[in-house]
């Protein structure tokens, strides 16, 4: 704005037609004297006074020419495009050019190590809910002290555009930004002094102690910080102050330039002249902008926001600040050859394995064994929560143990920013399909162990001597709840049904959301499956109302097991015999109450003998168990020499498409 009133004065002096004035040299040598051309700059402002004329696009233009374009570009100032000050290459000055130590960045920055990348973020305190600036300085700072870098500076060219500058500019997002500028100046140099202080405490070029890759802080520390905070936020708050009382001293000083004088003159000649009307209604306009951002209320308002700021933010952060770069490296893997190549190097050493053999490395994990365990080392954790769901992982040490679908969880090492989970280590392939009897034992046993696995998915499936089993503990494992576990049920699902698809992970997100994908069609009575219905639903009570509706006089339970059907019946007022070959059976029907009627072989081959007939005989749940051919016929005949002719023989089988199938869904 100084240079806008510099420029329109100069103006006024010429005439429309005359040329404007070619002043680059005078900006040049303006330049080499500038440091800085920040208002709020450390480094002084009394430059700021010092004018700089404005450039022309083009060449050889008149003063009118040079006044419709400048005044057309004066919005773009509020967007912090540089009109008359564009930024330019130094001068060359031999060792001034040399790099030098410097704790400055900024978005033209080279990062010659990619370990300071990982290691540190850009990382400040959020105050209502926005993040305040400066956390490019704040890496910096961390990497110097706590990652004991070199920070350089050195002057190279760099061209800056402001292409992406927004058309339309707005005071309360410009206060705002403000507000987080003046924010995070202060808590970088508070944290600057801190880290500074704690170099020349333990005497060493560095802010921390050797070998220390943590900025930790005591309750001193962080109380010495806020307090520092709160001096450089009062400061940089009076210099704001004093820079907003110059604005507002500049638009007086335009106004004359916009408007006609008070004794009627025009006073310029783009006020004067009609073919200049629309340029000075934007210059007008623009000042007028201008007059009504720059208020009395609004600097009341803003140190009001800007002082008031909570200290526990400040505190909170620095207290955090181990843990938030904790969360950083985990979540901002190496390159995966060097990554596997130091999770190898870790786990030999935590564990003294010796040598051992990779498994597979992933967006998670790289996957080691040594042949009886396997070491799964967590480089990513996908969810925000990492230590809570480090913690559950944890916890499932121990509870997780003695199922078939799960490997037992032996132990969860946590060092800093290392996690590793231990589990036996089992030869098998990747699952390619079937098996349901398997994903449906896994879902019930997830149940049982009280968690839910959001990543079921064939390449997390291993079909072992044993049995499938789920072999991808990590951050998706959480605890379980009905809606996970059905979430879990539809991924076990399109798991069975489309494992040979190449969109299956894409199907199983969809199905999330969308129940009626025809993909799920069956999922119904895949989910009582793994819910089963008892017995006494599925068999007894069926087949005693069943039998009742004979009326019999005589019942014979060929293989009656525990006599728990004779038990059934014996509500209904039927008395039953009951035969079973396994001697082991006939003791526990026993002690149902049935002491006089059931027996073993013993028994059968007396009622055959005696050629006993009976109204009605029962073959429940054994022809399914029989392998054998010809036992298998032997049963049958024994079930017709003992049925009478007028009787009738019931059978019921688990499934009749695999009677000789050893396990079948009831």
């Amino acid at each position: 704005m100084v240079d806008l009133y510099h420029n329109l004065h100069r103006l006024t002096a010429l005439s429309p037609e005359s040329p404007f004035p070619e002043l680059r040299d005078e900006n040049r040598l303006a330049r080499l004297e500038t440091q800085d051309y920040y208002d709020l700059s450390g480094s002084g402002t009394s430059y700021l006074e010092r004018p700089f004329w404005y450039e022309p696009t083009g060449q050889n233009l008149t003063a009118d020419e040079a006044f419709r374009e400048m005044v057309a570009r004066l919005p773009g100032i509020l967007a912090g495009v540089q009109v008359f000050r564009p930024l330019a290459p130094s001068e060359p000055d031999g060792e001034g050019s040399v790099a030098s130590p410097s704790i400055n960045r900024g978005p033209a920055t080279l990062v010659f190590d990619l370990q300071a990348l990982r290691e540190f973020p850009n990382a400040v305190p959020a105050v209502d809910g926005t993040d305040i600036r400066r956390s490019d300085m704040v890496w910096s700072l961390l990497n110097q002290y706590a990652g004991s870098r070199d920070v350089l500076r050195a002057r190279l060219p760099v061209r800056q555009v402001r292409s992406a500058a927004p058309t339309e500019w707005s005071a309360k997002s410009s206060f705002t930004t403000m507000e987080q500028d003046l924010l995070g100046h202060a808590f970088y140099s508070s944290l600057r002094d801190l880290l500074g202080y704690r170099a020349a405490e333990r005497q060493t070029s560095r802010g921390m102690p050797k070998g220390s890759r943590y900025p930790e802080f005591t309750g001193a520390e962080v109380a010495m910080s806020v307090e520092f905070f709160h001096g450089y936020l009062a400061g940089r708050l009076s210099s704001f102050e004093i820079s907003f009382i110059r604005i507002m001293g500049l638009i007086s000083a335009l106004k004359p330039f916009c408007k006609v004088t008070a004794d009627g003159s025009q006073g310029t000649w783009w006020l004067e002249r009609h073919e200049f009307a629309n340029s000075a209604a934007d210059l007008r306009s623009f000042v007028a902008d201008l007059e009504s951002i720059y208020t009395d209320e609004h600097l009341e308002e803003f140190k009001r926001r800007v002082a008031g700021i909570d200290s526990t933010v400040i505190e909170d952060f620095l207290r955090e600040l181990p843990e938030i770069v904790e969360r950083h490296r985990a979540a901002t893997p190496l390159p995966m050859e060097a990554l596997q190549l130091a999770a190898e190097e870790y786990v030999q050493a935590e564990f003294a394995t010796g040598p051992l053999n990779s498994l597979g490395a992933g967006e998670e994990a790289v996957v080691f064994t040594h042949g009886r365990l396997v070491y799964k080392y967590f480089h990513y954790w996908k969810a925000r929560d990492r230590s809570d769901r480090i913690a559950f992982l944890q916890s499932l040490v121990g509870r997780i143990s003695g199922y078939r679908s799960l490997p037992d969880l032996l132990e969860v090492r946590e060092q800093g920013e290392h996690v590793v989970a231990v589990y036996p280590y089992e030869e098998g392939d990747i699952y390619d399909g079937g098996h349901l009897d398997g994903l449906l034992t896994l879902l019930r046993e997830t149940r049982q162990a009280g968690i839910a696995c959001r990543n079921i998915h064939p390449d997390n499936l291993l079909v072992t001597p044993s049995g499938l089993k789920f072999i991808d503990y990590g951050s998706d494992i959480v605890p379980w709840d009905e809606s996970e576990f059905e979430q879990m049920c539809r991924r076990a699902y399109l798991t069975y049904r489309f494992s040979f698809r190449s969109d299956l992970k894409r199907l199983m997100t969809e199905s999330l959301t969308d129940a009626s994908l025809p993909e799920l069609t069956g999922l119904d009575q895949f989910r009582r499956a793994v819910n089963p219905r008892g017995l006494d639903e599925l068999y007894y009570r069926p087949m005693a109302d069943l039998i009742s509706a004979y009326r019999p006089d005589s019942v014979l339970d060929y293989g009656c097991g525990d006599g728990r059907l004779a038990e059934e019946l014996a509500v209904r007022g039927i008395h039953v015999t009951g035969y079973d070959p396994d001697s082991s059976m006939i003791s526990k029907c026993m002690d149902r109450g049935r002491q006089d009627s059931c027996g073993d072989r013993n028994l059968l081959e007396s009622l055959l003998v005696e050629s006993v007939k009976f109204d009605v005989v029962v073959c429940g749940r054994v022809l399914c168990t029989i392998a054998e051919e010809a036992e298998f016929g032997d049963v049958l005949a024994d079930l017709r020499c003992l049925v009478s002719d007028s009787g009738t023989a019931l059978v019921a089988v688990c499934n009749p498409f695999h009677l000789s199938t050893e396990s079948t869904e009831l």
